[in-house]
């Protein structure tokens, strides 16, 4: 969900909301056994925007001339999240918690690396930096049609479960 404002010489400024959840899986080496994960997250965010497509062809400053518009768009935001990430083992019991974030376990400390979650702790908090274009055509001065493609960078490794010092922070992207 969002809310949008368009201001003079193509600039915008863009309110989000965003709810969902994340899934995946990794093969993390030849020795080591497959992983799945599932995140919930929730993610605010404040974006500018500039209208590129009519900027680049001379069209003025009057929003009731353009019908087509073209937007990119970067911004800030705080994402909240809980995640957990399952042994695939073959052969075994699968949807053994291998790592969590934002649970509260059984055992803090098991013999194995298999959890058992216990309830729901506090979502973990990560810095989010948004960058995207929206895309649409304005029916009226009150409704668009339109496609966003929204790349979000997270100041975290955690949003899969699976944090290592070699790799690089985790992103998800919606179209």
């Amino acid at each position: 969900i969002y809310a949008e404002r368009k201001f003079d010489f193509g600039l915008g400024a863009k309110l989000e909301f965003e709810q969902g959840t994340l899934g995946g899986g990794r093969l993390t080496g030849k020795e080591s056994l497959p992983l799945d994960f599932e995140s919930e997250y929730i993610t605010i965010n404040a974006k500018a925007s500039f209208d590129i497509l009519n900027k680049l062809f001379g069209k003025g400053d009057d929003l009731s001339d353009h019908k087509f518009y073209f937007n990119a768009e970067i911004g800030i935001g705080l994402t909240f999240f809980r995640s957990i990430s399952t042994w695939r083992p073959e052969g075994t019991e699968q949807g053994q918690v291998r790592s969590y974030v934002g649970y509260t376990v059984v055992d803090e400390n098991p013999p194995t690396q298999r959890y058992q979650l216990e309830d729901k702790d506090s979502p973990a908090v990560a810095l989010n930096i948004p960058v995207g274009f929206t895309a649409g055509y304005r029916v009226n001065y009150k409704t668009d049609i339109t496609l966003s493609y929204t790349l979000n960078n997270l100041a975290t490794d955690r949003l899969d479960a699976w944090d290592r010092d070699f790799s690089t922070n985790d992103k998800y992207s919606y179209f």
